[in-house]
């Protein structure tokens, strides 16, 4: 029986103690309302300040922004409020089965409320195709006799 790897795991990654985290950031200064991405984590060397930090790195955020993150329970249908190592474990235990963590990261202004946090069944993801069908042009009788008009 062959060892089945899902295709977001990257060659190398222990398959028991990787997650795949859907991360949506949210903010009130971007165009649009969400902006997501994907981020392959070991739970076991992942802790919560490192991966805050990396993902504000990565996608900063505004001056003296609040940042805030959470993830998404199936099984209560809302979104819990992570802020610490012990809460992130907690999410990993609660996704051991699934190895997908459905996360989002609000950026706020410290004196106004936090951005309203879609929950994730409501969230309807664009279908946008990464690439396009290729076209294929036909040569006319023009480019065919090797004479341009």
């Amino acid at each position: 029986m062959a060892d089945e790897r899902p295709a977001w795991l990257p060659d190398g990654n222990d398959i028991e103690t990787s997650f795949n985290l859907e991360i949506g950031i949210i903010s009130p200064s971007m165009r649009g309302p969400w902006f997501d991405f994907n981020k392959v984590v070991d739970s076991d060397t992942t802790n919560f300040k490192y991966l805050v930090d990396e993902i504000v790195d990565k996608f900063s955020c505004g001056y003296g922004d609040v940042v805030k993150l959470f993830y998404f329970c199936a099984d209560s249908k809302s979104n819990i409020e992570i802020h610490s190592d012990q809460d992130l474990m907690n999410m990993f235990a609660k996704h051991k089965t699934s190895k997908c963590c459905r996360m989002s990261i609000a950026y706020h202004k410290p004196d106004v409320d936090p951005p309203e946090i879609p929950l994730w069944d409501n969230v309807e993801i664009p279908c946008t195709p990464s690439m396009p069908d290729p076209s294929y042009v036909e040569p006319s009788k023009a480019t065919q006799l090797g004479t341009v008009t």
